[in-house]
This record gives structure tokens, C-alpha cells and sequence, in this order.
């Protein structure tokens, strides 16, 4: 096994150095900010080192950058972060790109998804320390504030972890579906993995980002098997440890049940008041929006960080009905048959990911904020699936030759 893990590290480096510098974004209080922009330099430099070329086939995307920048300009609202955000989809977007630079960013989302597993092992060591920064961040518990103690372990924000422990969720689902059959010291490490994601996904105390990662790997569960045979097993060693282990999931979801109930009581969820504030930016100026990185409207405006309630409202409050249209078609030319990607199982696992992104984007502001290391995982995974569908006849070539990544 060490020689496997020894191996794995000499072959991939700078793509563990990449994921390292991106993912040190989810620990602020641990690790400096500027960290997570040398992980950015770091993939414009291989970037550069590629020979890649624009695509028309994705015009779109300029498109898109074209009526976000207009919008800022407009608004007279040009901040540093759309610059920022203009290299993100330009470094992870399929319209600046060649085989070979594809190839580079499957290998560097393969270590992405690798990174997840490993915050799930950062919060277990915050929790046997009793480390919870949503509590100390507060300066106490968050039911003197009518609010629930979720927790957020190393992490700035519970929500943060959540999503972490939901990718984790999905990358050991598909693990353990690719290599059913295979060494069983290796399935039971494993499965151990998928229900430690589990619980650090209950503890955090996210339904939204628990349940899709459920759905998501229910739909690879669907396409990676290959008989009934093989869903009945797995249905029915799913359901012994589900029982089995109630008792203990149930106490690690109690802040779950919590929050759901506290909302009931209020009648209020915890984005009303965010999305109340996007459809009054929206309605201040529905064409082009308010302006990239914009909050507020009137004496109340602002350019800077500010938690969005999501990515779509997000773009239809900054830039309006154009940007969210054409946004919108951008993102619907990702989806495709799952049988014209099954060619490569990892590009089946990113598409879970992708289906995962497509309706928490809904609820989380992945899709446009740069400063948030899920904005780059979120634009590599839909980069890397649109060049998949791109280079498919390249691609089938090179994994018959046995020369894939």
C-alpha cells in the first residue's frame, strides 16, 4: 500500500501541490489567504506550458465574461475579485484549451476529489480535539443566539464542511462501486471512509448538501452497475449497516433535526433574507444587474464579500436577465448521455459531481464567487466534462492504447 501511495505522489506532485494550495482556502484561521492564489499561479503556469487554443465550439463562456464585465462597467463596479474570476473560468472553462491541457486538469480534478477525502480526516481529528471554529467564531454556543451548534471543525463556516464531506460522500460511493469485487482490506478502508463522510456531513448539519450527495451516489450506484444482481447486493449490505448503525447516525444528525425544527418554529429558512436581498438588486436593474461582486442597492451598496443565498440568484442580482440566460444555456450544454462519457468511469464520477453542483448551486454560491476554493472545483469539473464530450473520439483512442491520465 505504501509503495502504491509512494508512487502516486512521485506521478502527481505539482497536481497534490495545486489541491493543497486551493483546498487551504476552506482552513483561513489555520492557513494564510495568499496560499490559495500561489495554487491559482501554480495552474496558470501549466496552463502556459500548454499549447491550447480557443474553442468556438464554447463561445459561450466569452459570451458570458463579456456581459459579467459589461455589467460591472455599467454599474461602474470593477473590483479586483472579476479579474479574479475571469482567470478561474479561463483556467478551468473549455474555451481556452487542447487534449493535452485537458488531460493535466482530469488528473488535477482526480487529486480535487482525493483532497475532499482528506478534509473528511481534518474534521475527525477537530473532532476527537474538540476544535469547533463556528463556536469560537461566535465566542459561544449558538443557542444563546436562538440558532444550532452545526459543526464546522477547522473550518471557517459549517456550511464549508458540508459540502466537503457531501464530495467525499461521492468520491468513496464511486470507489467502492468501481473496485466491488477487489481486495477487502480495501473495500473495508473504503467503506469506512464513505461513513465517515457520512458523519462529519450529518455533524455539519447541512440537509441540502447530505441529500444530493445521497442522490448523486444513488445515480452512480445506477450507472456503474451492471446487473441486477449487483444492485441487489449492495442494496442489501447497505441496508445491514444502515440498521446497524441508526442508533449512532441519528445522534451525529440531532443538529440537523435541530436546525429543521427551529425553522419550523420561525417559519423561516436561512436564505430568505439573503434571497429577499438578490430580488431587490434584481429589481433595481433586472437587464444587466447590479454589477459583479455588488450587495445591496441605494445608500446601502457595496462591492466586496458578501454570502450570496446562491449562485443563480447570485447572477441573475449582478447581472442580470442577460447573464442568467446565457449562463443558463452554458451550463445546460454540459449535460449529456452518461453512455458517451462511461468510456472513462472518472469522467461518470465527475458527471455525479456535476448533477450534485446543479442543484446545490441553487442554494450555494459556488458558480461566482472567486475567493472560494468550490468555485474552482465547480468550474474545473464542468471544464473537464465539456472537453470530454469535446475530445471523445481522441480520448476512446488513447484509453484503448492505454495512454489516458
Amino acid at each position: 500500500m505504501w509503495k502504491t501511495v509512494k508512487n502516486y505522489y512521485g506521478n502527481n506532485k505539482i497536481e497534490l501541490l495545486i489541491t493543497f494550495c486551493i483546498f487551504s482556502n476552506l482552513y483561513p484561521y489555520n492557513i494564510p489567504g495568499f496560499v490559495y492564489y500561489i495554487g491559482l499561479a501554480l495552474l496558470g503556469y501549466k496552463m502556459s506550458r500548454y499549447s491550447v487554443r480557443m474553442e468556438q465550439r464554447y463561445s459561450i463562456y466569452v459570451v458570458f465574461l463579456a456581459v459579467v464585465w459589461l455589467a460591472s462597467i455599467v454599474n461602474m463596479a470593477l473590483d479586483l475579485r472579476l479579474i479574479l474570476f475571469t482567470a478561474i473560468l479561463v483556467l478551468c472553462g473549455p474555451f481556452v484549451t487542447s487534449l493535452r491541457w485537458h488531460l493535466f486538469k482530469k488528473k488535477l480534478m482526480r487529486n480535487f476529489v482525493i483532497g475532499f477525502a482528506g478534509t473528511v480526516i481534518i474534521s475527525l481529528i477537530a473532532k476527537l480535539q474538540g476544535v469547533n471554529n463556528q463556536i469560537i467564531r461566535y465566542g459561544g454556543s449558538m443557542t444563546e443566539f436562538g440558532g444550532v451548534d452545526e459543526f464546522s471543525g477547522y473550518a471557517k463556516f459549517p456550511m464549508w464542511n458540508s459540502a466537503a464531506a457531501a464530495m467525499s460522500i461521492i468520491f468513496f460511493s464511486y470507489l467502492l462501486f468501481r473496485n466491488r469485487g477487489k481486495n477487502a482490506k480495501y473495500q473495508y478502508f473504503l467503506l469506512f471512509m464513505l461513513l465517515a463522510s457520512v458523519y462529519v456531513c450529518l455533524l455539519s448539519a447541512s440537509r441540502s448538501a447530505f441529500g444530493l450527495a445521497a442522490v448523486s451516489s444513488g445515480l452512480l450506484f445506477w450507472w456503474l452497475s451492471f446487473n441486477a444482481k449487483a444492485i441487489f447486493k449492495y442494496l442489501m449490505v447497505f441496508g445491514l449497516i444502515g440498521v446497524l448503525s441508526f442508533p449512532f447516525f441519528m445522534k451525529s444528525a440531532e443538529r440537523m433535526i435541530l436546525k429543521q425544527e427551529t425553522q419550523k418554529e420561525s417559519g423561516v429558512t436561512s436564505r430568505d433574507a439573503l434571497w429577499n436581498k438578490r430580488m431587490a438588486e434584481f429589481n433595481s436593474s433586472p437587464v444587466f444587474g447590479v454589477g459583479y461582486a455588488v450587495n445591496g442597492v441605494g445608500m446601502k451598496r457595496a462591492i466586496g464579500r458578501d454570502e450570496s443565498g446562491g449562485s443563480w440568484i447570485a447572477i441573475l442580482a449582478q447581472t442580470g436577465v442577460v447573464g442568467f440566460v446565457v449562463a443558463l444555456i452554458l451550463w445546460l450544454r454540459t449535460f449529456t448521455s452518461v453512455k458517451k462519457v462511461k468510456y472513462d468511469t472518472e469522467y461518470v464520477l465527475m458527471y455525479a459531481i456535476f448533477c450534485f453542483f446543479t442543484v446545490h448551486t441553487v442554494l450555494e454560491g459556488y458558480m461566482f464567487q472567486g475567493g472560494w476554493y468550490m468555485c474552482v472545483v465547480c468550474w474545473m469539473c464542468v471544464g473537464v466534462l465539456s472537453e470530454a464530450q469535446m475530445y471523445r473520439p481522441q480520448l476512446m483512442a488513447l484509453s484503448k492504447q492505454g495512454n489516458g491520465v
